[in-house]
């Protein structure tokens, strides 16, 4: 069975935590614990004042979410059409 996946724009995609469980498991007692504890300020900062404002103005200046969402639609996406749709792609 095949589906149709849409790939939503790469804005605002960003990593939000990093996770060393398994590094620091594997070295632990011989290595540092790689963590960012400690740091969530400065990473905060950087979220609100940096990454989220960079985001919102490129998605007001190119709409590239919203012409996105507007794409969502069973014409462009048969496998998202329901029972009740009767619209055909």
């Amino acid at each position: 069975m095949n589906f149709t996946i849409p790939t939503a724009p790469e804005l605002g995609l960003f990593l939000d935590e990093c996770m060393f469980p398994a590094y620091n498991k594997k070295w632990y007692g011989t290595h540092e614990e790689i963590s960012q504890k400690g740091c969530e300020k400065e990473i905060n900062h950087i979220k609100h004042e940096i990454i989220y404002p960079h985001i919102a103005e490129t998605e007001r200046k190119e709409g590239q979410m919203a012409l996105f969402l507007h794409s969502l639609n069973s014409r462009n996406y048969a496998d998202f059409a329901t029972a009740g749709d009767t619209e055909t792609p």
